[in-house]
C-alpha cells in the first residue's frame, strides 16, 4: 500500500540550488489566482516554473534519496502549506481553488509576514517532516485517513523485538527480499526509530494533505 517515507528536518529538503519550499508559496499562490482563482496540478507547475525562472533540466533534478523531483516535492509542499494557512483549499483531486483570504493577500512582503506569524511551530524545536507515498494511485489514503494512521506494507513481526538495525535488516531480506533501504524506512517508523509523536506526515499522493502526527504510526 504505502511507499517510502523520506525525512525532511525542518521542511523540504532544498536540493541542487533549486529554491527552498518557502520560495515556492507565493508563486503558487499567485498562480491559482491569475487562473482564474482555480488551477490543476499541471496548470500551476508550469506558472511557477516560469515565475521561478527554472529550466527543463531543474525541473527534472532528483532527491538523492527517494529518486522523486525537487520540483514536484516542494510544490506539493508549498499548495500544503498555503492549505494549512487557510489561503488555497482543494476541493477535489488535483485542483486548487484560491480562498478569501487568499484573494486578499496581494503583497508579498505582506504575504511573507502572514506565513511568518502563522508558523505552527519553530524548525528549531526538533520536530521533524516526513514525506510519504500511499500506494499506486493513492489507493492507502482513504484507510489512512479512516483509521488516522500512516503505514508501510511489510510484514516482519513486532518492530519492537528488533534492538538491532541489522537483526532488521536480515528480517526483511527474508521476509520480502528487499534491501536495506526498506529495513531504514521501517527502522525510522519502529519505536526506536527517529520518528516521534508530534511529527508530521505528509501523504504526497495522490494529492498532498497533511496528517498531523501525533499519530500512531503502525506497520501496516
Amino acid at each position: 500500500m504505502a511507499g517510502e517515507a523520506l525525512e525532511q528536518p525542518g521542511g523540504v529538503e532544498q536540493g541542487h540550488g533549486l529554491p527552498s519550499e518557502g520560495e515556492f508559496r507565493w508563486p503558487v499562490l499567485e498562480a491559482v489566482r491569475s487562473l482564474g482563482g482555480s488551477a490543476t496540478n499541471e496548470q500551476i507547475a508550469k506558472r511557477v516554473a516560469s515565475a521561478l525562472g527554472l529550466s527543463e533540466a531543474d525541473l527534472k533534478i532528483l532527491h538523492e534519496h527517494s529518486k522523486k523531483p525537487v520540483f514536484r516535492t516542494n510544490l506539493d509542499f508549498a499548495k500544503t502549506r498555503l492549505c494549512e494557512h487557510g489561503l488555497l483549499h482543494n476541493p477535489k483531486q488535483a485542483v486548487w481553488e484560491i480562498t478569501e483570504g487568499g484573494r486578499c493577500l496581494r503583497d508579498p512582503d505582506a504575504f511573507a509576514e502572514k506565513m511568518k506569524a502563522a508558523r505552527p511551530r519553530s524548525s528549531t524545536d526538533g520536530t521533524r517532516t516526513w514525506i510519504m507515498t500511499t500506494g499506486r494511485d493513492g489507493q492507502a489514503w482513504p484507510a489512512f485517513r479512516e483509521h488516522g494512521m500512516a503505514a508501510l506494507p511489510w510484514r516482519v513481526g513486532d518492530l519492537r523485538n528488533f534492538r538491532r538495525r541489522r537483526d532488521l535488516d536480515e528480517a526483511v531480506s527474508q521476509a520480502t527480499g528487499k534491501g536495506k533501504h526498506t529495513a531504514l524506512m521501517l527502522w525510522k517508523f519502529g519505536p526506536r526509530g527517529v520518528m516521534k509523536p508530534g511529527d508530521e506526515i505528509i501523504a504526497s499522493s495522490p494529492w498532498t494533505k497533511s496528517l498531523r502526527a501525533a499519530l500512531e504510526i503502525r506497520l501496516g
